[in-house]
Formats: C-alpha cells, structure tokens, sequence
C-alpha cells in the first residue's frame, strides 16, 4: 500500500496535492488578443512519520502521514515590455540626417511607458516603426514614400510607366524595401537610379529626335543634328538635356525639317575667312565644286579652298 492508495481512502481530493494557478490576464494589442498566464501553484508537501515523502512511498499500519498544502499561484503580472520585447530607443539615419525613434504606445488610450504593468482587459496601441514604411510614418516623412511611386510620364496624352527611372531604397548600401526590418545605427537612402532627359525618354520610345549626320569641314569632324520636334514639358519649351520629373506632361510637336545644305555646317563650325584674305574661293565636297545651296551627307568631307590674289608688282 502505498501514500496516494491511503489518500484515495482518505477521499482526500487530489486537488489538494497541488496549489491552483494564478489568474491568468488577456491584453489587446493592436486589435490581437495576448494571454498571458499565471504562476503554477507550489505542489503540496508529503511527510510520513515525519520525512518527507511522496504519493509512492510505502506505508504500513499505524503509520502517520502529513500533508502541508501547496500555495495558489500568483496572478498573472507583465509590463509591457515584457510582452512586445521593444526597444526603447533607437537612431537611424535617413538620407544622411539622424532620427531618434521611440515607441509611440497608448494604454487604454492614454500615453504609456514600457515599464508599465498590465491589468486585465488592458488595450494597448503600440507604434514601434519595426521596418522603413512604419519608420517614415512614425518620423512623418510620408514624401519620401511618394518617391517611390512608379515613375511616369503623359506623352502627348498616352501615359507610360519608366520602371528604370523608379527611386530605390538602400539600406546600409545594400537594396531594400519598405518591410525591410531596422535596428539602432542603420543608415536609409532614397536614390534616383537615374536621371531621365527628354533625349534618353525619347531614346527609350525608340523615337527619332534628331537628324544627325557627321561630315568634315576643312579637315575638323563635325556633328550636325536638326531636331525634328519642339518639345514642351508641362506647356513650356525644352531642349533635349532637360531633365524630365515624375508625372510630368511631354508634347513632341514636329517641325516642318529640309534636307542638309553645304551652307548648315556654318552653323556647327567656328571657321572664318582669315581677315587679311584677299583672293576667291572653291567650294568642294568629296573633292568635287559644289555649292553652298547643294544637298550634302553624312561622311562627307567639305572644303573652302582659298585662291589668294597675286600681288602686283
């Protein structure tokens, strides 16, 4: 026979072998319920003839068994600290300018330290800016995520997304995105990958802006171009290194466009008739006399061949 066969004769509730748990609490935070439990009650003491003992010692007749009952747990205790482990302050760099983040936490809507205990059917509301979206909320740097819309412009009306022109996020130099976690000292930039123009938006359309061609002209190489559109950005004129901004309205207007002549090139040259010259003059193109009114090409090669008049003796 043993402790526990006598207890049973006892009708000694077996209950009484154990202290009862505390009263556990529930919390709400941010809308989710959190249980938090109570302290186990302490097991009861067994002694038999005075040593101590357990429900599986032997007994005898006449022996004598004595039980010294287990105390209730206590009720469930926590601070808010110890249920959301947060971090009570933080620095982090955005674009290169410090920013100290704390938690923002309300209970039962009134502002609240970390250190805080809890009671039962306490709502809490915590702001802890874990990640970059809720860091540029918390911070209210909310133009920062307009950065990171997809960059677009109207083009003569037709709206066109441009995703090598989107900004990118960069979290200690390395790629991120707006659920990327933060911790204390880390450094956040927003950065243009690049820097859109009307020529490099109207190379990406595959759109022909330019009449170009390369000639020589007394022995320089000269680039000649003739845009075929005006171009207004948002109803005002532009040229064609213009940087070009997010949602911007583009209008490519064409230009009534001619052939080359001989005489453009005096346009893109800084070559003059020396100012002592006196004397006639060819005009050649691949060798051959031409004119300043005839068509030319690219690859030519243009020359102003001086005839200087003879001195007279």
């Amino acid at each position: 026979m043993t402790v526990a066969d006598a207890l049973l004769a006892a009708n000694v509730n077996i209950n009484r072998l154990y202290g009862k748990p505390g009263l556990a609490i529930y919390v709400n935070v941010n809308g989710q319920d959190i249980f938090v439990p109570g302290e186990h009650g302490s097991p009861t003491e067994i002694f038999v003839n005075g040593e101590k003992g357990t429900i599986k010692n032997p007994i005898q007749n006449g022996d004598i068994i004595e039980l010294i009952e287990g105390k209730n747990g206590d009720p469930a205790h926590a601070t808010i600290q110890e249920i959301m482990e947060l971090d009570e302050k933080r620095t982090v760099f955005i674009n290169g300018e410090a920013y100290t983040v704390e938690p923002t936490i309300l209970l039962n809507e009134q502002p609240a330290k970390i250190q805080d205990s809890l009671q039962d059917g306490d709502m809490l509301v915590i702001d802890s800016a874990k990640n970059i979206e809720q860091l540029l909320h918390h911070t209210g740097l909310h133009n920062l995520l307009n950065l990171l819309n997809p960059f677009s412009v109207s083009i003569d009306g037709k709206v066109i997304q441009l995703q090598e022109y989107n900004h990118e996020i960069l979290l200690n130099d390395q790629p991120a995105t707006l659920y990327s976690l933060i911790t204390d000292g880390d450094h956040i930039r927003f950065q243009a990958k690049n820097k859109p123009t009307v020529r490099s938006i109207a190379e990406h359309l595959n759109l022909l802006y330019e009449n170009r061609i390369s000639i020589t002209f007394q022995g320089q190489q000269l680039e000649l171009s003739n845009p075929y559109y005006d171009i207004l950005v948002n109803g005002q004129t532009v040229d064609s290194s213009s940087e070009i901004q997010n949602k911007d309205y583009l209008q490519f207007l064409p230009r009534e466009t001619s052939n080359w002549v001989y005489s453009d090139v005096f346009r893109f040259s800084d070559w003059q008739l020396p100012p002592d010259f006196k004397g006639t003059f060819e005009i050649l193109r691949n060798g051959e006399l031409s004119q300043f009114d005839a068509a030319i090409f690219g690859g030519d090669v243009l020359e102003i061949h001086l005839i200087p008049t003879a001195a007279k003796l």
